[in-house]
């Protein structure tokens, strides 16, 4: 596992996933509010609960915390390059280390491999999302390939 989260920092270092393209005609107040919606918002939360449960479980080791908080720093960074706005770098940043600890925790969750799908499609997840199945540990795996 601890490759593939290598793998993404690399990929989230790279333009390859936090772009201009990605905040291309969004407004930005608009989407924040949009995340905000029950249903997106309880998606999001139950995730993390899960993910934070499974932690607590089975603790990472400070190799896996390190990485998990080097990709949420550089989504941050990233995205404030980009959009200087402080509420949208800390949703993608949060979205991006949930990704990196269900990946480190082992995690697997439909509605979350389709939050980083819309993030591989060059789109800001402000909506409801519907879960697609597979696993996501190979979709970021499709990501580094593409």
């Amino acid at each position: 596992m601890k490759l593939l989260l290598v793998a993404l920092r690399d990929l989230i270092a790279s333009d390859a996933v936090i772009n201009e393209r990605l905040f291309e005609s969004v407004d930005l107040v608009s989407a924040l509010d949009q995340r905000d919606t029950d249903v997106f918002e309880a998606d999001w939360l139950r995730v993390f609960h899960e993910v934070e449960a499974r932690r607590k479980e089975m603790p990472l080791s400070p190799e896996f915390l390190g990485l998990v908080d080097e990709i949420r720093e550089l989504a941050y960074k990233r995205t404030f390059r980009i959009t200087q706005h402080p509420e949208v770098c800390a949703a993608v940043s949060e979205d991006l280390g949930l990704v990196a600890t269900a990946l480190a925790s082992g995690y697997e969750d439909g509605w979350l491999r389709s939050l980083w799908l819309t993030y591989t499609v060059g789109a800001f997840p402000q909506t409801s999302i519907e879960p697609n199945g597979g696993s996501l540990a190979e979709a970021v795996r499709s990501a580094l390939r593409a």
